[in-house]
């Protein structure tokens, strides 16, 4: 029975290759959690590019350029593009 071997040995391979991925998914899991941004990391800066941008909203209303919501939400976007502060 040559055939039940060599499904048998298949099958376990293909077990092992299983349990490698699924060990592999939970290390990258573990890792993002310990290295990515917390949801108190991400909420402390939308609160710190909320009040840059009111700042220069009003620096540039107080010498007489009026923001519309277009170019708030421009420069809101632009804000999200540059995350290194």
């Amino acid at each position: 029975m040559p055939t039940e071997k060599n499904l048998d040995e298949r099958m376990q391979e293909l077990g092992r290759k299983i349990d490698e991925a699924h060990e592999k998914i939970r290390l990258q899991h573990v890792l993002f959690e310990e290295h990515g941004p917390t949801a108190a990391d991400l909420r402390k800066r939308y609160e710190l590019l909320r009040k840059r941008l009111a700042d220069e909203v009003a620096e540039d209303e107080s010498h007489g350029h009026h923001v519309t919501e277009l170019e708030r939400s421009f420069r809101a976007w632009m804000d999200r593009i540059s995350f290194d502060d």
